[in-house]
């Protein structure tokens, strides 16, 4: 089975969460650059599941820049 569409917004959601969540921490900086380590991760898994997978739109929805399709938020 391969990743869909939903799948991918579904983990840029929840390392959208984890993002937020780092930078309200009291060592953000050390929080922030675990939680984007491990996205760059998951973006090398998910770009060998679905070579059509679009690591800077991803990137750009895990820190709020665009919405999920890449378009405005």
């Amino acid at each position: 089975m391969s990743m869909s569409k939903k799948d991918f917004i579904a983990l840029a959601e929840a390392f959208q969460y984890a993002r937020g969540h780092a930078m309200a921490s009291t060592d953000a900086e050390a929080e922030l650059a675990g939680v984007m380590a491990s996205a760059e991760y998951v973006a090398n898994v998910c770009k060998a599941a679905n070579p059509a997978f679009k690591r800077e739109r991803w990137f750009g929805y895990i820190a709020g820049e665009c919405g999920p399709n890449g378009g405005a938020r």
